[in-house]
């Protein structure tokens, strides 16, 4: 009893009350008794070596097709840790940055930066070069170890803030790796140094870097092995990012344990269907989920229908996030074996701080789901505001202790203090996670959310001040506040924001920032007002923020279409550009829109509204809005007329690039030059009598599939067949590789045999086939190949597809009934006046001389565009009202005009005529090539050029109807023409990746390296969801491969000046390389740069 008079001052803090009661102290010392002996001095890479001693020979890392055993793993790790050595020294104690892929390299490199007593800084080769810089610059790493492809897409120098930097794939770094001693490299490590710093979210606007030592990993790891007893027959699946704390357990914990990891691919985590193929096929044992994927997979496993899906699998881990009952609830229900660890846990706690084991399903779907009990040497507390332990039942703040705790923040001594307390009681150091939670009845701790702005998104820790501070780095953006939503299952940020002057599309500032954040960073959804509201002490009322329930994802407001006009140009929007309920100021471009979807858009609209829209129109028009008062102003013009139906007959007319194919084979007799290849992945159990009949339709659906091509009374003409019989081969490996066996299969065809057309099947395995097609091009083009594949896997799967309305027969006999018409005068008299003066040839200089430049000597090198740069190039695009292909068609041939030295060039553009509705679907010679006569003036600034580009590209857009086969008559007759006028194209395209899993197969893409070129050079740029990809296809007889490396990067500098300096002469654009070559140290631009 505290007696009490006039001169006792009350200055004891709260936290000095002892809240509990004398049982419930008790039960909370039994709760925290987690007090456990490990090993001790020793290190991960002393726990793998005496792995490697124990069984050698024994899988440790699966990677595709590779199994790579311990001493092996051991082997490539011992030669990075002596190549390290050499590079930097003696480093014990110091940093790596590591920016790679998933792989067995990655995993090898990262035991050699243990063996030399280092710790790594795991970087994300996909992050923006802003965010990669600031995390080498922090880290102070001495060395970056890479891949040279993830920086064959950077433009200028190297990332800033590594002195030393190795590419594990590069040659010279093979080659001086093979040069250095080959004994076994003793772990120089102890168990307090560093082993890694994975960088996480920070309120102050810029990621930390958390700092855990090996005995903290350790702690987590052994307590894992106690927990979860591995053997060596479990498979831990490795598919976290490399830069998220639960990556780490699944890279050492089967290493230390003599299990096996399998490294999965980055696109199989985007699929569900492909997730569970792989889980199964792989055998995993172990993985791990965040409920929003979770919830996908589940939606897959039920529909699949499967009676024990997945036998292998033993536990599932979920972190990130809270997870739901009625998610555990329908996982046990779906899977017999496998079961849910609902594990809590941050980085600052060495991965892992508490466990709770859902064998058992919970009663009530609306039960909150416990995150249990702490792990090993790990004690956790419920503290109030004023520190106080609070009681069972009492909400607090969760504060963890014990060995796995990290010591703080790289570098940052302030914010590791503001992050750590101290228990009221035994003055322990606690971690202060900033979750709230309390203890239930039975003493298992429950999550109940955050006290401060910190949120997770899809598992990753996101900082909403962090992603506050980004958006407020726009110039024109005074204010903002961002919230988390909820989209269905998944959680997604909304930002509010409020601009000075200028307003700034939701476009914009997702460009802005994903040029600073990554991906996950980046809101969804974009909402701009007048004012934000305000609470009676003048801070943003977050809870009077409008919903975004009717904000545009990542676009403006909508509104509706205002007439009938505006409805249709709507519904052909629609369909063009696949989004659904376009509002009329939504923008083409933003949507997706480029300058060949702007001719489909065109044709469209001449069919069904009578009007000829000009490409250019469009693109100065973007919105709905601003094309309909367009039109409302103008004239319309004649139609095209429509495509008819042919009845049967012997024999048809071919269109001019058919005519142009059959003369050249003529000429050059047969070759493989005009054969298309593709390939689709077959796994699972083959029925290969359900593989006939779905090819057989294929080739009953497709009437280009059952044509041949003859010489009739002097006349190309081509002959439908009623039947054709496809033979399907039969194709073993034999000992050699997949590639090998395919080129073997794509021969030349007889184009007066049908089908022109031939399929196989690879073995690769058991369950495991390619699917082989050929394609002659006088009856395929690019768009052919993919819809033969893609209709290949629908009908496997038991669709029905819709009947093809038109076929190529008709499309030839409409373009000459079109011939006929005074547009065609109108579209050849534009051609002629383009080429009224021949242009040069192409002065390209090449590795090796020119001789024979046959098409079958093709090359093919492949690059993606760094991200940052393709954000800051769409952006660019947005503001100057142009189309990707506008923007690399400007640089691409101002690239090359430096390269040849000369200012007047032609880069061919294969165009899609599948213009009118009635030809989508069908296969066929449907391309015709467009050449585009290029004029890159030294004197002309950029934004001149492409303000000439824009309209140049939208005109011949305009008259791409024209055949390029008869430009090359006319011009033979007028200039008696002996050169080739296309030496070099450019094309762009968006392809959709196949897809498609039935109870027993899966089917997918699989990329084929081409063998031809039917041009000297040519850059396919591929759109996809991925990113930019670059695919240079060359001849080998010309150029050597680090040439077109070169060339690669070149572009990107031209790109960067383009956005950097737009008013700057194009005589000022400088080359990173010029163009080293093999014979001579020729260097770009013998003119005045």
């Amino acid at each position: 009893m505290i007696r009490m008079d006039d001169r006792l001052e009350f200055d004891i803090g709260l936290e000095h009350f002892d809240l509990l009661s004398a049982d419930e102290s008790d039960r909370l010392r039994q709760f925290n008794d987690t007090d456990k002996s490990y090993r001790a001095n020793v290190t991960v890479a002393d726990l793998f070596a005496e792995r490697v001693s124990l069984h050698p020979e024994r899988v440790a890392v699966i990677d595709g097709e590779q199994r790579i055993t311990y001493r092996e793993l051991d082997a490539r790790s011992d030669q990075i840790a002596w190549l390290l050595q050499r590079r930097i020294g003696e480093a014990r104690g110091r940093l790596a940055a590591v920016m790679m892929d998933r792989s067995v390299d990655f995993v090898a490199a990262l035991l050699a930066i243990f063996k030399n007593g280092m710790g790594y800084v795991p970087i994300d080769p996909h992050y923006p070069r802003s965010r990669i810089e600031y995390l080498l610059q922090d880290s102070a790493c001495p060395v970056l170890i890479t891949e040279e492809t993830h920086l064959a897409s950077w433009t200028g120098a190297p990332p800033i803030g590594a002195a030393s930097m190795i590419c594990l794939d590069q040659a010279e770094i093979r080659e001086e790796a093979g040069r250095l001693p080959t004994a076994a490299f003793v772990s120089l490590g102890q168990e307090d140094d560093i082993a890694y710093v994975i960088y996480t979210s920070g309120s102050t606007g810029q990621p930390k870097g958390v700092t855990i030592t090996h005995k903290q990993l350790l702690n987590t790891l052994f307590w894992l092995g106690d927990q979860f007893p591995l053997t060596e027959t479990d498979i831990i699946a490795q598919k976290t990012s490399i830069s998220f704390t639960d990556s780490v357990w699944e890279l050492f914990w089967p290493l230390i344990s003599g299990a096996s990891l399998s490294v999965m691919e980055e696109r199989v985590g985007k699929s569900p269907a492909l997730l569970f193929e792989w889980l199964g096929r792989e055998r995993i044992t172990f993985t791990q989920f965040v409920p929003a994927m979770m919830r996908q997979f589940l939606s897959y496993v039920e529909s699949n229908d499967e009676v024990d899906p997945l036998p292998a699998l033993q536990w599932v881990f979920n972190g990130g996030e809270a997870i739901s009952a009625d998610l555990v609830q329908d996982w046990n229900r779906l899977f017999g074996r496998a079961r849910i660890a609902n594990i809590y846990g941050m980085t600052e706690s060495a991965i892992y701080a508490s466990v709770y084991l859902c064998r058992d399903a919970p009663l009530d779907r609306g039960d909150n789901i416990p995150v249990g009990v702490p792990i090993s040497n790990t004690r956790i507390y419920v503290l109030g505001q004023s520190g106080e332990v609070c009681p069972p039942g009492v909400k607090g703040e969760l504060c963890i202790g014990g060995t796995g705790i990290t010591e703080g923040y790289l570098g940052k001594p302030d914010l590791t203090e503001r992050a750590f307390t101290v228990h009221p009681a035994t003055g322990e150091r606690l971690y202060r996670t900033g979750d709230i939670g309390c203890l239930d009845e039975q003493y298992r701790l429950e999550y109940w959310g955050r006290k401060d702005d910190q949120v997770q998104i899809r598992g990753y820790r996101v900082e909403l001040k962090e992603v506050e501070r980004a958006i407020l780095q726009h110039p024109e953006v005074r204010q903002t506040a961002v919230l988390t939503i909820s989209v269905g299952e998944m959680t997604e940020l909304v930002s509010y924001y409020i601009c000075d002057n200028l307003p700034v599309a939701p476009v914009e500032l997702r460009a802005h920032l994903e040029a600073v954040l990554p991906a996950y960073m980046v809101p969804g959804f974009f909402v701009e007002l007048s004012e934000m509201p305000l609470t009676p002490h003048g801070k943003i009322d977050r809870r009077a923020l409008p919903e975004p329930g009717a904000v545009r994802h990542a676009s403006s407001s909508y509104t509706a279409p205002r007439d009938e006009r505006e409805r249709r140009l709507a519904q052909i929007w629609s369909e063009v550009l696949q989004v659904s309920s376009p509002g009329i100021d939504d923008n083409f471009i933003e949507y997706g829109g480029h300058s060949l979807q702007a001719v489909r858009f065109a044709a469209a609209v001449e069919r069904q509204l009578g009007i000829k829209l000009g490409v250019q129109s469009l693109l100065e028009h973007q919105t709905i809005r601003a094309l309909s008062e367009s039109m409302a102003s103008g004239t319309e013009q004649p139609r095209l007329p429509d495509p008819k139906l042919l009845a049967w007959a012997s024999d048809y007319a071919v269109s001019p690039f058919q005519e142009q194919i059959y003369m050249l084979r003529e000429l050059e007799g047969e070759e493989t030059s005009s054969n298309s290849p593709g390939a689709l992945r077959l796994e699972g159990p083959l029925d290969t009598d359900k593989l006939d009949r779905v090819l057989q339709e294929l080739v009953s659906r497709h009437e280009s599939l059952r044509s041949s091509f003859h010489k009739i009374h002097g006349e190309v003409r081509q002959v439908l067949h009623q039947e054709a019989l496809l033979h399907i081969e039969t194709i073993e490996l034999e000992g050699r590789q997949p590639d090998q066996a395919i080129h073997a299969f794509i021969r030349p065809f007889a184009l007066d045999q049908a089908p022109l057309f031939r399929a196989g099947i690879l073995r690769l395995d058991a369950d495991d086939h390619l699917l082989l097609i050929d394609m002659h091009h006088i009856i395929s083009d690019a768009l052919s190949k993919a819809t033969l594949l893609r209709e290949f896997a629908q009908l496997y799967d038991g669709a029905r597809l819709p009947a093809v309305t038109m076929q190529p027969k008709e499309y030839a006999a409409w373009i000459r009934e079109y011939e006929q018409s005074t547009s065609w005068k109108r579209e050849e008299s534009y051609w002629l006046d383009v080429y009224k003066q021949l242009p040069q040839p192409l002065g390209l200089p090449t590795d090796h001389e020119r001789g024979s430049t046959r098409a079958d000597t093709g090359r093919e090198l492949q690059a993606w565009m760094a991200e940052d740069l393709v954000s800051r190039l769409r952006q660019f695009n947005r503001e100057h009202k142009l189309t990707l292909y506008m923007s690399l068609l400007a640089a691409y041939s101002i690239l090359l005009s430096k390269y040849a030295n000369q200012d007047d060039l032609v880069i061919g553009c294969d165009l899609d005529r599948r213009v009118r509705p009635e030809f989508y679907g069908s296969i066929g010679a449907f391309t015709n090539l467009v050449a585009l006569r290029m004029k890159p003036s030294k004197q002309m600034t950029v934004i001149e050029y492409l303000t000439r580009i824009k309209s140049h590209v939208s005109l011949a857009l305009e008259h791409g109807d024209y055949p390029f086969e008869r430009l090359l008559q006319r011009l033979y007759e007028r200039h008696n023409l002996s050169m080739p006028i296309v030496e070099t194209m450019l094309t762009l395209h968006q392809p959709e990746p196949i897809e498609s899993s039935s109870a027993s197969l899966h089917l997918s893409s699989y990329p084929l390296e081409r063998q031809s070129a039917m041009v000297g050079l040519a850059l396919e740029a591929l759109d996809t969801e991925q990113g930019l990809l670059l695919n240079w296809l060359y001849h080998a007889r010309l150029f050597e491969a680090p040439t077109i490396g070169r060339m690669n990067d070149d572009l990107a500098a031209v790109i960067v000046q383009m956005m950097d300096r737009p008013d700057a002469q194009i005589s000022q654009l400088e080359l990173r390389h010029g163009l080293a070559l093999a014979t001579t140290e020729w260097e770009a631009g013998g003119f005045a740069l």
